[in-house]
């Protein structure tokens, strides 16, 4: 993941050359972005875990090993409505490997693959609040739904659950000219369930991108 998001960041990094003006953002106003984001959150939360017991006498357990984290990948459109403001939509997805190791009482070890995924959607909104021959800087907000699944189950036995999605790009550069551009945002991707249920608090702190304006 580190990789990838090292790529995307000197490719992001290249289109700094130029950036978009004002007049020429009123020739193209729409836009698709390849996002990649980074799984920090998860992998301080999600990791290999030591032993809990399961009958109190210390001889039956579990334990999570082999964490595994997908980076956050997502698709993004966006219309530009005038040069400030834009609307768009976004789609997200995430997903977490693991094994559970369960001990019994005689030592026998039973390994079992689980995994859980969060698939985002969410209308944004874009407000560009700064406009330069080599930089542009904005801020966005998106609200929608997150789907939550995998292998193990809530208390109602269900594998799947929707929750409410929450995307904050606090800051966010945007650079390129004519019709390709790179991007990088600094923010948090947040899912929640009622009644306080967390599918992701926080995640996807960076954001970089590549794009196409049309």
């Amino acid at each position: 993941m580190k990789k990838i998001l090292t790529i995307l960041f000197a490719l992001s990094t290249c289109l700094l050359l130029q950036a978009e003006t004002i007049e020429e953002c009123a020739t193209r106003k729409s836009e698709i972005r390849l996002l990649i984001g980074d799984m920090f959150w998860e992998t301080l939360v999600w990791h290999d875990a030591p032993h809990a017991n399961t009958t109190g006498w210390n001889t039956e357990f579990t334990e999570k090993t082999h964490y595994i984290w997908t980076p956050h990948i997502g698709l993004e459109y966006q219309y530009r409505w005038n040069k400030w403001l834009s609307f768009g939509l976004q789609a997200d997805y995430q997903q977490t490997f693991w094994n559970s190791n369960h001990t019994d009482v005689i030592g026998n070890v039973t390994t079992t693959p689980q995994t859980f995924y969060n698939v985002s959607i969410l209308p944004t909104v874009r407000f560009t609040y700064f406009h330069h021959p080599y930089v542009n800087l904005y801020s966005s907000i998106g609200l929608g739904i997150d789907i939550n699944g995998g292998s193990e189950t809530d208390i109602k036995g269900k594998h799947t659950a929707c929750g409410a999605a929450l995307d904050i790009a606090i800051l966010g550069l945007s650079a390129g000219k004519d019709r390709w551009f790179g991007s990088v945002e600094v923010g948090g991707l947040s899912a929640l369930k009622n009644k306080g249920t967390i599918f992701m608090m926080a995640s996807r702190i960076v954001t970089v991108g590549v794009g196409c304006r049309f």
